[in-house]
This record gives C-alpha cells, sequence and structure tokens, in this order.
C-alpha cells in the first residue's frame, strides 16, 4: 500500500464528519515502526497494514497528558494514559512533534472547559451539578 491508501484507508475508519488534521508516516509507537493520524476526536495508529490502536481524545476517555521530549536530531511525544501508562511517538522532526502536542494540548484544554461550563453528571439521579460539587444537590448523594 501506498501512502496515500493507507491515509484513506484510515480516513474510511473514521465517522464522515470527522477528517485526518495530521498525518506522520514512518515514526515508532512504543518501539514499532508506525503510521498516525490524528483527528480533532480520535488519533488512529497503523502497524504492518491493518489499524492496530484507536485513541479517543473527546470526551477524554484515554487521555490525561501529553508532553515532547527533544534531542539532537529527533523528538519524542508521550501521551498519559487515562491508566497511567505512557505511550510514547518517536523520532519525529522537532517541528512535528511540536504541531502535535501543541494541537492535542487544544483538544484537551477545550474538553476541560466544557466540562467546567457544562458541570457533571451525578451517577445516581443523572441531574447535572457542578464540577466542584461533593454532593449532588438533587438527590443528596456524594458525588
Amino acid at each position: 500500500m501506498n501512502l496515500t491508501e493507507i491515509r484513506k484507508a484510515m480516513q474510511d475508519s473514521l465517522p464522515d464528519n470527522e477528517k485526518i488534521e495530521y498525518f506522520i508516516e514512518s515514526v515508532y509507537v512504543d518501539g514499532r515502526r508506525a503510521t498516525v493520524a490524528i483527528t480533532e476526536k480520535h488519533m488512529l495508529i497503523r502497524f504492518r497494514g491493518f489499524l492496530k490502536r484507536k485513541y479517543t481524545f473527546y470526551p477524554m476517555h484515554d487521555f490525561r497528558d501529553i508532553s515532547f521530549e527533544e534531542s539532537f536530531l529527533f523528538s519524542t511525544v508521550n501521551f498519559v494514559m487515562s491508566n497511567g501508562k505512557i505511550l510514547r511517538i518517536e523520532k519525529l522532526g522537532k517541528s512535528e512533534s511540536r504541531i502535535i502536542s501543541g494541537f492535542i494540548r487544544q483538544i484537551i484544554a477545550k474538553a476541560e472547559a466544557k466540562t467546567m461550563i457544562m458541570g457533571k453528571t451525578c451517577k445516581y439521579c443523572s441531574e447535572n451539578v457542578k464540577v466542584t460539587a461533593v454532593v449532588c444537590p438533587h438527590c443528596h448523594r456524594d458525588i
């Protein structure tokens, strides 16, 4: 498969209203050669011919934080997962790593801002409550 076909296959695995914002070929993810596609909601990772992993940015199911490291030649983007594990995308160009980490930080900030505005949902009565609430004002249970 050439890169155009790979990108199309990755795009086809997404919902119709989502488009690939960043497409990175020939990087290393957790030590294995991969192709990465990033949208506003997902990150797709393809290892050797088929889609292997799909991570969700929003709502923030899979990622908790992002950082990047720079060396003389290459950079590494580190994704801190919700379960505490770290997903590493290695051997990126410096500008690529800065663009990707900035883009994903924007997505995380948007999700956090929406949570602050919308509040959270009580798991017992399903009513919206303030993010800072400890007790639900509707059912009076601990959140």
